[in-house]
């Protein structure tokens, strides 16, 4: 990124044609960015010019999948429990799009990036891309295109006979993944089932038996598929299961994020925002730790039961405290916590975030690009009276010129909540902060779509 040293972003440049391509690009772009999830390629912002359309996305250390595949065979290493991981991960991306009713239909080893391991892990990581067929499917989770879409080889009968699309149509893709995965070509499509006794793995060939079946409610859900034993028994000694981190340090930065003001929690959910790669693993691991759904959110009940394990010292009632906190963290109301929300809590002080992710996070309020958050910016982000709006800004800025510059904003992360008071020290809830949290934003300006990187708050 330009300006933020240490943070690298890719612009995908894609021209203006006609109505129909400008508006699929629209498409991609709204649907890319109404997703959160570490296994999902993420998208920060959109711009155009009189020529182009400019996705600003996260940029991926690694390779296609399909690369990885062609390697095997060239050097005749098969590594099936690295397989199994990286499709674990993969029905568990299918698992958080296919709950929020989106379809991608074109599924192939190309559309799979396999990343850079994390330091010190052998762990591999995947990221879904390229959203240019995706749909949302809304209520029906069903899309009838007016043509034939997506890879041919790649294609459910539905999809290749009737343009139907649903859910199960993304899982008779993963199924031809497999398959190549093992045999390096493709099955026989008048003889399916046939073709996938050829496997040689029992575990694979039982999962494959399902997700090529003709009839496409036959076919397992990505819920199912990420709980077969072909993954959860292969893909463990991958590492494709998250480690027993210990939640404590975790609670303790709730604590804090549940005790400090609004402009210090929007603007941890700024940095939250901006942050990837290996810097959020540890938190993913955590966050799957209390997601025992596996469906990429985060309940209330899932949230309280992880904090009766593991509950903040002094305490009386876990559930009350859980329930607050709930409230103040689901910024859009949704019932659910989605993966940033889970971060912009566990980041624990200055010393967690480098100035780059600040300065990102800075950036992405500062959206005329003067150098300097004002009140106007404030307001986008915070929802309050302007009395109090002017009060946050006074405290935030340290040399009274009516703005915040950088310096100033990097200040905000340096004040750190208080410790547990008297009140939780007496055995009671903490109290409960007086606003909750509002609904983003949308505030880039001379773009055509932004979804903010702050929530508003109030």
């Amino acid at each position: 990124m330009k300006d933020c040293e240490g943070i690298t972003r890719a612009i995908k440049e894609v021209p203006k044609r006609d109505l129909r391509s400008n508006l699929a690009v629209r498409k991609e772009a709204s649907i890319l960015q109404s997703l959160d999830h570490p296994w999902i390629c993420r998208m920060f912002e959109t711009f155009e010019d009189e020529n182009n359309f400019y996705l600003v996305m996260e940029f991926i250390e690694g390779r296609e999948l399909f690369q990885e595949v062609m390697e095997s065979f060239k050097e005749n290493h098969f590594d099936e429990p690295r397989y199994a991981a990286i499709m674990g991960q993969v029905f568990g991306a299918l698992h958080y799009m296919h709950g929020h009713g989106i379809l991608h239909r074109d599924l192939k080893p190309e559309n799979i990036m396999v990343c850079q391991p994390s330091r010190g892990s052998s762990r591999p990581n995947i990221k879904i891309i390229d959203f240019g067929l995706a749909v949302l499917t809304e209520t029906s989770k069903s899309y009838s295109s007016n043509k034939k879409e997506g890879t041919h080889a790649y294609l459910a009968p539905e999809a290749l006979d009737d343009w139907k699309f649903t859910p199960a149509s993304d899982m008779w893709s993963t199924g031809i993944i497999i398959f190549v995965m093992f045999q390096g070509r493709f099955p026989q499509c008048w003889v399916m089932q046939p073709s996938v006794e050829d496997v040689r793995s029992d575990k694979a060939r039982n999962l494959l038996q399902g997700l090529l079946q003709e009839d496409p409610k036959q076919r397992p859900t990505a819920a199912d598929a990420m709980r077969h034993t072909w993954v959860q028994d292969s893909g463990s000694s991958a590492s494709n299961s998250p480690q027993q981190y210990d939640l404590s340090d975790s609670v303790q930065s709730f604590v804090e994020f549940y005790q400090s003001d609004k402009l210090h929690r929007a603007a941890l959910t700024a940095v939250a925002s901006q942050i990837t790669g290996n810097q959020i693993d540890a938190m993913w691991d955590q966050f799957r730790l209390v997601d025992t759904e596996g469906n990429g959110v985060i309940t209330k009940d899932e949230l309280t039961r992880a904090f009766e394990e593991a509950p903040p010292g002094h305490v009386k009632d876990i559930t009350i405290w859980a329930e607050a906190l709930f409230e103040e963290l689901d910024r859009d109301g949704s019932g659910r916590l989605v993966f940033t929300e889970w971060v912009a809590a566990a980041l624990r002080s200055a010393t967690e975030i480098s100035d780059s992710a600040m300065l990102a996070a800075f950036r992405s309020i500062d959206v005329e690009n003067t150098g300097n958050i004002s009140l106007n910016n404030l307001r986008r982000m915070i929802q309050v009276g302007n009395e109090e709006l002017e009060e946050i800004m006074a405290r935030a800025d340290l040399n009274g010129d009516g703005v915040i510059d950088f310096e100033e904003f990097k200040a905000v992360f340096t004040t750190v909540a208080p410790r547990v008071g008297r009140q939780a020290q007496a055995g009671e809830p903490f109290p409960i902060p007086e606003s909750p949290l509002g609904i983003p934003a949308e505030v880039r300006m001379n773009t055509w779509l932004h979804r903010s990187a702050t929530p508003t708050f109030g």
